[in-house]
């Protein structure tokens, strides 16, 4: 099987733990050491809380350097692809446009982690919220995610169902079925402008017991027509790399998915499951 995980942070993410196995090459001996073929380093740019300083800044040219030296240290044996992931592009489309634009970067995700520029989900009291609450709140995202995905360099779209990770985590119970004309909508649009979905694994080794998004909006996406699919750990440390991923390999088939997506020099190839 060949494994490739296209989501994870090292040490110059600003949200990454010091000292905790965030390093290019632990990261990089740690994909060999499970059996990973391929991985992409997309550490965070946050447009709206990087650029404005109220977040750590993000140390492009060491970041750089460390990725392409780990490319030729580990050439023939772990294939490195050199990425990024753009939190809240559209609420400063100008930075985000000069910022990709300025760094040679194979495969650049987009994200949105807050409401329209404003608080990051993982900040919500969401024990002390009504569901009606988070319905309002969702729907905002979702607006602004469908946006995101008309970005030109878009290349994956990230963790669909990101609040939802905070608000299980907040004891909220949710309903998302309701957002399905939504979801059908946004996976028509990137189907149009073949931008791939992510299945982020992340929720697994949270206790969620479920990827970001779960299945069931993952075989409503490939009812849509949906075929393009990458797949990534959101690892922040080394331990968590490709976690989960023969698990959700099988799942995927079982939907109906026969690969899942990876880029070569921002182009899309196929990688049979």
């Amino acid at each position: 099987m060949y494994l490739c995980d296209s989501h994870l942070h090292t040490k110059y993410s600003f949200d990454a733990d010091q000292g905790k196995g965030g390093e290019v090459l632990a990261c990089c001996e740690a994909a060999l050491a499970k059996g990973l073929n391929e991985i992409s380093f997309t550490d965070h740019y946050e447009v709206d809380f990087t650029n404005t300083g109220i977040f750590d800044a993000y140390d492009a040219d060491a970041a750089q350097r460390d990725i392409f030296e780990a490319k030729e240290r580990y050439r023939g044996r772990l294939k490195i692809h050199y990425g990024i992931e753009i939190g809240q592009p559209l609420n400063d489309p100008e930075h985000a446009k000069a910022f990709v634009e300025s760094r040679p970067f194979d495969y650049i995700i987009c994200s949105h982690h807050s409401t329209t520029r404003g608080l990051d989900f993982c900040f919500f009291k969401f024990d002390e919220m009504s569901p009606a609450l988070f319905d309002y709140y969702f729907a905002d995202y979702l607006d602004t995610y469908r946006q995101m995905i008309e970005l030109p360099y878009i290349m994956t779209a990230s963790h669909l169902t990101y609040p939802v990770r905070y608000a299980k985590k907040g004891g909220l119970d949710v309903d998302l079925k309701k957002f399905y004309p939504t979801f059908e909508a946004i996976f028509r649009r990137m189907i149009e402008r073949n931008v791939p979905l992510e299945v982020n694994t992340s929720g697994l080794r949270q206790g969620l017991g479920f990827t970001l998004p779960d299945y069931d909006i993952l075989s409503l996406y490939r009812a849509c027509g949906g075929k393009l699919l990458t797949v990534g750990s959101d690892a922040h440390t080394a331990e968590h790399i490709g976690f989960g991923f023969e698990e959700v390999y099988g799942k995927l088939k079982a939907i109906g998915f026969d690969a899942v997506t990876a880029f070569d020099n921002k182009q899309i190839k196929q990688i049979l499951i």
